[in-house]
């Protein structure tokens, strides 16, 4: 059902669909239109999704790397470093020889928890790497590769 929110002037939607939450502005004032415009709205979703995954999504994690690092890291001010923070990436085993669609949020928490107890510069006599540096070295360069395949299939991963 569509409501308004304080101070605007347009009714939103909110709703699930196969465990995807879609919500978004009707831009319409008129309750009857937004409920339309909502109806409308979830058919999409429910094509949306019972899409089957494509190409893009079924291409394994070492493979998406190399395309990033072709299309956009080799142009990096520091490639080198892109590349060896792709390379750790695919041969962390938590998501070693997966398949995009396979990483689930448990994998990425493994990861991120596999990374933490790096020490700096790989050796045991130096203390563990910050956070910011899980973050840059390990969830944004995910976050990286997966964008453009998102882009791709036009569905989430």
């Amino acid at each position: 059902m569509p409501f308004k929110r304080k101070g605007s002037p347009y009714y939103q939607f909110d709703f699930q669909v196969g465990g995807l939450r879609f919500c978004g502005s009707t831009r319409s004032t008129s309750l009857h239109e937004a409920q339309a415009i909502e109806r409308a709205e979830r058919e999409k979703a429910k094509v949306l999704t019972k899409r089957a995954p494509d190409d893009a999504s079924r291409i394994a994690i070492d493979a998406a790397a190399a395309r990033y690092f072709d299309e956009v890291g080799k142009h990096h001010a520091c490639a080198d470093e892109t590349f060896s923070n792709l390379d750790r990436l695919v041969t962390c085993p938590h998501l070693e020889g997966k398949r995009l669609c396979d990483i689930t949020d448990n994998d990425m928490t493994r990861m991120v928890a596999w990374r933490r107890v790096h020490h700096r510069w790989a050796r045991d006599d130096l203390e563990l790497i910050s956070p910011a540096t899980v973050n840059r070295s390990a969830t944004e360069v995910l976050q990286k590769i997966f964008t453009p395949r998102k882009a791709e299939m036009g569905c989430p991963i």
